[in-house]
């Protein structure tokens, strides 16, 4: 198997000469995320949506099938709702979704959008609403909850979308 250039830590491609099938290895972060570097200090290593959608586009567009590996605490709606939306909107191939230990939060969701879902058997998923930090007045707090609400309602129709159901 070949290895594709490395990219962020937590995103890795692996394509084989001659086959019609990818894999991408999300493990990690979806969004901003950093970690402490002894030689360049702190360093954001988060999966970003238009990184993702760039090589998954590039990917679809050359191979039958692509396989979405998932171990991840999930992260920022921002980033995630994109890359839900660029699965679910794939034309050109078939793409699994592979829980292989924890599709959390967002990562649960991108879970979801695989047109093929599967699951180890040892695998967790875990959905909740959007949630945030909020700094300021109770008129900042306020405009927070309703954006977290519209949030909410994105990913309920995401998720009931992937699995077939009413909201």
């Amino acid at each position: 198997m070949k290895k594709a250039a490395l990219l962020p830590k937590f995103y890795n491609i692996m394509t084989s000469e001659g086959s019609d099938e990818a894999t991408i290895f999300l493990y990690g972060y979806i969004g901003t995320w950093y970690e402490w570097d002894s030689e360049e200090g702190y360093k954001d290593v988060g999966l970003k949506d238009m990184e993702f959608i760039k090589e998954f586009e590039a990917l679809t567009s050359k191979y039958k099938k692509v396989h979405l590996r998932i171990n991840s605490p999930g992260g920022e709606v921002f980033h995630g709702s994109a890359m839900v939306t660029a699965i679910r909107n794939c034309t050109n191939c078939e793409v699994h979704t592979w829980l292989d230990g924890v599709a959390a939060s967002m990562s649960g969701v991108i879970w979801l959008a695989g047109h093929k879902r599967h699951a180890a058997k040892n695998g967790m998923l875990m959905l909740h609403n959007a949630s945030n930090f909020e700094w300021g007045n109770a008129k900042h707090m306020r405009n927070m909850a309703d954006t977290l609400d519209k949030f909410d309602e994105s990913l309920i129709i995401a998720c009931a979308d992937a699995v077939g159901m009413d909201e």
